[in-house]
């Protein structure tokens, strides 16, 4: 299934989701502020079967991030909301090609932690991604 989802994102926005390898892919282009990682998650959730959590792969290789450091709270405040179920492990991968883009991911790997998301990677290819989201 492909949907495109954020009119605040300025580029394409598709949503993929495999309900064989219970696994969404996550593809942005354009902008990326924190507004839209917020209603990008909200997309997600309503992606994704009812009470169920998929793995993730978010395909940041298009993209310039607009969000802060101080902006991760909120944001991931809002992402154990929507994800966060007793019990269920789901990975998260993260594709990026600009330097800048990696490393404000990582540090949002970082963060994430003392919210329960521990299985979260960054990566430079999607390849790699898929590789690592289908190990168990």
């Amino acid at each position: 299934m492909t949907k495109s989802v954020s009119p605040l994102i300025n580029e394409i926005l598709s949503v993929k989701t495999n309900e064989q390898t219970r696994c969404i892919e996550i593809q942005v282009a354009g902008v990326l502020k924190s507004d839209d990682v917020i209603h990008l998650l909200e997309q997600i959730k309503a992606a994704q079967p009812e009470n169920q959590v998929y793995s993730r792969l978010y395909d940041f290789s298009e993209i310039d991030i607009d969000v802060s450091v101080q902006e991760f709270d909120r944001i991931l405040s809002h992402a154990q909301k929507l994800f966060k179920v007793r019990g269920v492990i789901y990975k998260a991968a993260f594709v990026a090609l600009d330097p800048f883009v990696r490393q404000l991911a990582e540090l949002y790997k970082s963060a994430s932690r003392p919210y329960g998301f521990n299985d979260i990677e960054c990566f430079s290819s999607v390849g790699e991604a898929k590789a690592w989201l289908a190990e168990k």
